[in-house]
């Protein structure tokens, strides 16, 4: 098998590093993306990136003291979950719920 040309070469790197380019930019631009989820009964938001990665969990006060601990935890994980998926992931870091 032949040696590849200089040119050759040059052009497999120029291919590569166009590629490696466009992988970063979709990437920040992921990770820019903001996507919220509403937590049941109006207890709240949870936000993930466009990589699936939680940044936020805000919750209602007024509707927090109208549930458990059991409840919340069941419900934020819920909208983590969904939230997770709408960002095209769905390998949750939390598991399966049952």
């Amino acid at each position: 098998m032949p040696m590849p040309s200089l040119e050759e070469i040059q052009r497999t790197v120029a291919e590569v590093e166009q590629r490696v380019a466009e992988a970063r930019r979709q990437a920040a631009a992921r990770a820019d993306q903001r996507i919220t989820e509403q937590i049941r009964d109006g207890l709240g938001v949870v936000v993930v990136d466009g990589h699936a990665s939680l940044v936020a969990i805000e919750f209602e006060p007024e509707s927090l003291r109208k549930t458990d601990e059991r409840r919340l935890a069941q419900a934020t994980l819920e909208a983590i979950r969904r939230a997770e998926q709408r960002a095209g992931r769905d390998d949750s870091p939390m598991g399966d719920p049952r």
